[in-house]
């Protein structure tokens, strides 16, 4: 590949690179956000389970506490495999440009054999 075609990979990797760390950004801080409403729904739903300890409804807010600890653990499960994607395709991104780089400074070196 010519030194211009490589500028011009590499310039379009790196594009994508921080689109790639913005996504992760994003995804933290939402990640983040999230935990913060979880543990307050947590203590919510504690309050709620001391109120009606000893009662018939009991059992019936205790069932959907459960539940929601599962979907939560469950969409915490599924937005740390969004993130190991993430990374994944960072380190990706990050390697193609290393690799563009070399053989931008390889094509420099050849241009310059070449010009004596």
């Amino acid at each position: 590949m010519k030194e211009n075609e490589l500028r011009k990979k590499r310039i379009e990797n790196e594009e994508k690179q921080e689109k790639t760390v913005q996504i992760s950004l994003l995804l933290e801080r939402k990640m983040e956000e999230y935990r913060q409403l979880a543990a307050k729904e947590r203590i919510q739903n504690e309050r709620i389970l001391a109120y009606f300890h000893g009662q018939d409804e009991f059992s019936f807010f205790e069932d959907i506490i459960e539940e929601t600890r599962i979907e939560e653990r469950r969409f915490f499960d599924e937005m740390n495999e969004g993130q190991e994607i993430v990374n994944k395709e960072k380190r990706q991104l990050e390697e193609y440009s290393e690799t563009l780089y070399e053989a931008e400074l390889q094509a420099l070196r050849e241009e310059d054999d070449a010009d004596g």
